[in-house]
């Protein structure tokens, strides 16, 4: 808009500044328009020389396209054109050439991405006030490195002067730029989950999900690179195609396909980057020792009821933690164990975690079993009204007790407090299992127990893939917006250069 209102301004005229012979008057040049689209398009209302330079200012009058030539008396010549658009906005030497005011266009551009990461800063930091286990985080994390690197490209070719078109193809070579800018991150990323993968079907077997660390890593590297090697020798053969003929299609159905996949490309790097941050941050993240429950999530067990490895680094993590809580806070905490019975399985995981607990000195009275849980929303939402119940009951029977020492029976049933809880599960799905129980109403904090390293990497795209499908309408409406905005971008350029 301010870029707008200044050409509306300031672009109803322009002066040329043309270097001419020394001892040249203004009377002696000779000048020639000639309206090639519109009539009285544009005219001239002051010619002269002024220090040196001859001054020649044209001022809009109506829509249309003009050439004007120059003839100085030595015979040399200056040649240009000029464009009147709605508004009499002029523009010169093409469509969206350099127009008066279009100085502001760099500068609102750069207010304008300055703004949209403030704002992007300002509701990560909300959000992660409100809780860190939340989608919505990764999202904004990825929006402030997205247009941070928007910014940075913008402030490398910050032009005041320049062209509205040359303006736009910096733009359209942003998504190039924030491909590139993404592209180190996310191949020493790359490079990781696939010897993590290797690793991981060598030990574990070879399956489709044991690969999808190799085909992420696959695609970040083509589609960030392939769109570029095709250009690339697309330029050095132009026998096969022209893409030099500027008002040829070609050319701009290249710029079209390689901006269009970079955008996307580089997009699903930062949400992949975001997503890995978030994660780890989850998985380090130690809870405030005020907890009253603590959830150890279930997962497969042995077919003779005993946990796995991975179940058990869960149940020693919860143990561990109620045993700092316990020293930094001399609070005691109730463990949940949760988790149903598979059709593969001999019992209930929650149970077989019970038996654990119990061979490791936890009480009986201080277990609560959830049995019935097939997924962890299910662990998150069943544990909780078990929770509720059993703060209730206790509730009830304080209250019926408060209730035979006094003559008044009259009391209010006391207010039961929110319960405070901590959940136990493996390090690379405390994120994923923190926003399920978000979503369920739970004030509940996460621990991670360590898993296997080149599991560890695997893992964490399942995570990235979590996070795409939990929030996909959100995403799908981005990457729509993003491939409008090169599509336009691609077809206003076409425009310029074969009018």
């Amino acid at each position: 808009m301010l870029s707008f209102l200044m050409m509306l301004i300031f672009g109803r005229s322009y002066t040329f500044k043309l270097d001419v012979p020394e001892g040249t008057k203004a009377e002696d040049v000779k000048i020639e328009v000639e309206e090639l689209r519109g009539t009285d398009v544009a005219k001239i209302t002051d010619m002269a020389v002024k220090n040196g330079k001859l001054h020649v200012t044209f001022e809009a009058e109506n829509r249309g396209k003009v050439f004007f030539t120059l003839t100085y008396p030595n015979g040399l010549c200056y040649s240009d054109v000029i464009y009147v658009h709605h508004f009499d906005i002029m523009t010169i030497n093409s469509y969206m050439g350099y127009t008066r005011g279009s100085r502001a266009v760099p500068f609102s551009g750069i207010v304008f991405l300055l703004v949209l990461l403030g704002f992007n800063i300002t509701e990560f930091r909300k959000g992660m006030r409100e809780s860190l286990y939340q989608y919505k985080n990764v999202r904004n994390l990825s929006w402030i490195f997205f247009t941070s690197s928007l910014l940075l490209n913008q402030l490398m070719f910050l032009r005041p002067n320049e062209a509205l078109v040359y303006r736009l193809e910096t733009v359209m070579k942003s998504a190039a730029f924030t491909a590139r800018f993404a592209f180190p991150f996310a191949f020493v990323i790359a490079i990781l989950v696939a010897i993590s993968n290797l690793r991981l079907m060598k030990k574990e077997g070879f399956t489709w999900r044991n690969m999808l660390g190799v085909l992420m890593s696959a695609a970040i590297l083509l589609g960030t690179l392939l769109p570029q090697f095709i250009g690339n020798f697309i330029i050095a053969h132009p026998d096969l195609i022209d893409i030099h003929n500027q008002r040829s299609v070609w050319p701009y159905l290249e710029m079209l396909t390689t901006n269009l996949v970079l955008i996307i490309v580089s997009y699903l790097e930062f949400i992949l980057i975001g997503t890995i941050i978030l994660s780890v941050m989850a998985a380090k993240r130690v809870p405030t020792f005020d907890k009253d429950y603590i959830l150890i999530l279930g997962c497969q067990i042995r077919k003779d009821g005993t946990l796995t490895k991975l179940l058990q680094g869960r149940a020693d993590r919860a143990i561990e933690f109620a045993g700092m809580q316990k020293h930094i806070a001399a609070k005691e905490l109730t463990f949940v164990p949760s988790g149903g019975q598979g059709s593969d399985e001999v019992m209930p995981e929650a149970q077989a975690i019970h038996n654990y607990l119990i061979e490791h000195g936890i009480p009986e009275e201080r277990i609560l079993v959830e049995d019935g849980s097939a997924t962890t929303q299910e662990n998150m939402r069943k544990s909780h009204l078990l929770i509720q119940e059993k703060m209730k009951e206790a509730a009830a029977n304080a209250s019926a007790a408060s209730a035979t020492d006094k003559t008044d029976s009259t009391e209010e049933t006391p207010v039961i407090a929110e319960p405070k809880i901590a959940f136990s599960t493996t390090n690379y799905h405390v994120f994923r299992s923190g926003v399920i129980a978000y979503n369920e109403g739970l004030n509940a904090e996460g621990i991670g127990s360590k898993t296997r390293s080149y599991f560890w990497v695997n893992a964490f795209i399942r995570e990235f893939i979590a996070t795409l499908h939990s929030e996909r309408k959100t995403h799908n409406r981005i990457v729509r917006v993003l491939s409008i905005m090169v599509i336009l971008g691609a077809a206003l350029i076409y425009y310029a250069n074969i009018l």
